[in-house]
């Protein structure tokens, strides 16, 4: 629920500051006359697909054509495979054969192409390996190549030496590798205490035509300039550096290195005893739990506290939130930014003997604010924010008001003075008067 971690982002605020289109070992430079026809999930009844028909006319005829398609390498996984064709008129049909990108099996395509009034069908079959596949593809317009590209997929831009972390994360690398590569670059991961996305493990239909994948390592962000390096140097790495992706600056606040600082390195102790003891305080909870991801660096703090949404029944909420701590800018610096993260709140029966078991709704059914509810920071927002640190980075005079629902309960709390004009998500922050902390 991300009002919830806007609202846990300003209780921290306060507390803690003083395509290019590649054919498989072909050319397929297009050629003036080129026009295209693409199709989504419409050539094959049982798999995924995507793909696109670019033809050659002189004319109006057809002299020869490039049929693309990617789609799922069975109907059981997320898996991809790709073949490109060159197709050649043959007695009134479009014929040719190749084999697979990825499995090497044999593909063979014979469509027949008609023509109505302002539309197009395509009929035939495709066969991969011993499967032959029925086309009937109907109500079709072809594109013009600048058309055609503009609905071309955006590469994931990698930031080797970004000057700040306001559009990228600090804690998530990526490594943009040659497919003959990648399995080695992953392999090579093991030993470096980082996670991967499994998404990014798994090549999309972009990244089979392009001949390079990005991988996404989530690191702690203190090891992420090493890591980087080491990418770097490693066979089949084109670029590397910083990504955008999990958390936004929407939910950060700016902190001074030295409060927060022993030995040169955050005080994990220290941080995670005032997030905890001041989250506590706020939601009339107790601390349950709190734990220092190795790998990632990410805090994850538990809190309990008995809920209100059904009085008398004496279940048990479980609120749950990350936290990412990490510099300002790469290198070090006098700041650190704190970003907010995943807001989980969880209702169960944890009273002694018999217990209900308690089913958690889906996050739609959350959004009306009962059972659990989760506030994602794995999006990509188009640009982040900049992180406030204290009142007077505002400069601001006229305060306002206002309340967060957190769920079963709704807990009121103060905002501290935002311009009128200024989105909420820029400058919220709890009244000072709410805790302190020594």
């Amino acid at each position: 629920m991300r009002l919830l971690s806007l609202f846990i982002a300003g209780l921290l605020a306060l507390i803690l500051s003083p395509s290019n289109i590649n054919a498989q070992n072909k050319s397929s430079t297009s050629g003036a006359g080129d026009r295209y026809f693409q199709f989504s999930n419409e050539l094959f009844e049982d798999l995924q697909d995507d793909g696109f028909l670019r033809e050659t006319r002189q004319g109006g005829r057809v002299v020869s054509a490039v049929l693309d398609v990617c789609y799922a390498a069975s109907a059981d996984t997320g898996r991809k495979d790709r073949f490109v064709v060159t197709l050649k008129p043959d007695g009134g049909k479009l014929v040719g054969k190749t084999q697979s990108q990825e499995d090497k099996v044999a593909v063979s395509v014979s469509l027949v192409r008609k023509v109505t009034a302002k539309t197009f069908a395509f009929e035939g079959t495709i066969t991969i390996g011993t499967a032959e596949n029925k086309i009937s593809v109907t109500d079709k317009t072809d594109l013009g190549e600048a058309e055609f590209n503009e609905d071309a997929p955006a590469a994931d831009a990698v930031e080797p030496q970004p000057t700040d972390f306001t559009e990228v994360s600090p804690g998530l690398v990526g490594a943009q590798v040659k497919r003959a590569s990648f399995a080695a670059l992953v392999k090579g991961l093991r030993d470096q205490n980082v996670k991967v996305d499994l998404d990014a493990l798994v090549a999309n239909c972009a990244e089979l035509r392009s001949g390079t994948q990005t991988l996404q390592v989530s690191v702690e962000p203190q090891r992420a300039p090493a890591l980087i390096a080491k990418l770097k140097s490693t066979p089949g790495v084109v670029a590397a550096g910083y990504v955008t992706g999990t958390y936004t600056m929407d939910n950060a606040i700016r902190l001074a290195a030295a409060d927060w600082s022993s030995n040169g390195k955050l005080d994990r102790e220290k941080f995670a005893s005032a997030v905890g003891a001041s989250a506590a305080k706020i939601l009339s909870a107790k601390v349950d739990s709190s734990a220092w991801d190795a790998a990632t660096g990410e805090l994850t703090v538990k809190l309990k506290r008995p809920s209100a949404l059904v009085p008398g029944v004496d279940l048990t909420e479980t609120v749950e939130f990350t936290v990412l701590v990490g510099p300002e800018k790469p290198g070090a610096g006098a700041n650190l930014i704190a970003w907010v993260g995943n807001t989980d709140i969880d209702v169960k029966d944890e009273g002694a003997g018999p217990r209900l078991e308690v089913l958690q709704p889906s996050a739609r059914e959350a959004d009306v604010g009962s059972g659990k509810m989760s506030s994602s920071p794995f999006s990509k927002p188009s640009k982040m924010r900049s992180a406030a640190d204290s009142g007077e980075a505002f400069g601001i005079s006229n305060p306002r008001f206002i309340s967060v629902s957190t769920g079963p309960r709704t807990t009121a709390w103060t905002v501290t003075p935002c311009p009128a004009k200024s989105a909420l998500s820029d400058c919220v922050m709890l009244n000072a008067a709410a805790f302190e902390i020594e």
